[in-house]
């Protein structure tokens, strides 16, 4: 069995806005990296780094779909390679609905609680 779990806010800003806030990593590095390289693009790897890492982590970009969805996948710190999706849901011209869910977490007690770190880093994000 794989744990997954989802949190999601409503944004009140257009989806495309929303969207570069996640996607651009000069935007990303002022709310949630502290050091983004490459732009997410299908089929790329980028780097994201943040305080509390030393080395960061390779981000594969599986998929992206311009205001709607953002596919990725890493190996979490707990070791485990997990997806990451992001789907932009435009509620009206100046509110979006983002939804971030990770899935493919281990049940060891490394991965949940390695889970629960970035559930709640995701709602930090979303929140910034």
């Amino acid at each position: 069995m794989k744990i997954a779990f989802k949190v999601q806010t409503k944004i009140k800003k257009p989806v495309a806005e929303v969207f570069s806030a996640v996607s651009k990593p000069e935007i990303l590095n002022k709310h949630f990296t502290l050091a983004a390289k490459g732009e997410l693009k299908s089929g790329s790897t980028v780097f994201w780094n943040w305080s509390d890492l030393e080395a960061g982590l390779n981000v594969k970009v599986l998929n992206v779909i311009e205001n709607e969805k953002i596919e990725l996948s890493w190996n979490s710190i707990a070791g485990t390679d997990t997806q990451i999706v992001f789907t932009f849901k435009e509620l009206d011209s100046n509110s979006t609905l983002l939804i971030i869910e990770e899935s493919g977490w281990n049940t060891d007690q490394k991965s949940l609680d390695a889970s629960y770190d970035h559930c709640s880093g995701w709602e930090h994000m979303a929140q910034c």
